[in-house]
């Protein structure tokens, strides 16, 4: 099994594509869903590499950057608007109950207040994803 970085293919480009890899004896398995990353698969033989260049492997990661970014970018503004005033519970009087009443109220507003903070989640997802992948992308320039 092999990986193949490409960029968006147009559906006659990517017909001619796997045209010309199944050519070859290559079974195309699947890809991404943003494309990018193509699999193939082929019985064991002597040409078991497909050939996939540095430079398109630079692309894919560039793009993954540029995705990252700015879906972080755009989920800001909605992780300010749920923190600026009221934070994560909603629920008046919350922190004055007591007992039984407590623990009620606190159960019943905690999936809405894990709801209200999956902005701010996903901003760190996007965070993360990012620094993986902008390391990736420094060491395959370093070679």
């Amino acid at each position: 099994m092999r990986l193949d970085y490409q960029d968006y293919l147009s559906k006659k480009k990517l017909k001619d594509y796997k045209g010309i890899y199944e050519d070859f004896g290559w079974n195309y398995i699947n890809d991404s869903w943003l494309g990018g990353t193509r699999y193939w698969q082929k019985e064991d033989d002597d040409q078991n590499e497909i050939s996939s260049d540095r430079q398109s492997k630079s692309n894919y990661y560039k793009r993954l950057l540029v995705y990252s970014s700015g879906l972080g970018i755009l989920l800001l503004p909605f992780s300010y608007m749920f923190y600026k005033d009221s934070g994560l519970y909603l629920a008046e009087g919350l922190w004055s109950m007591t007992g039984a009443l407590f623990w009620k109220a606190f159960l019943f507003e905690t999936p809405f207040a894990l709801l209200r903070s999956l902005p701010t989640l996903m901003i760190v997802f996007c965070g993360i994803s990012f620094y993986k992948t902008y390391r990736k992308y420094s060491i395959l320039k370093e070679k």
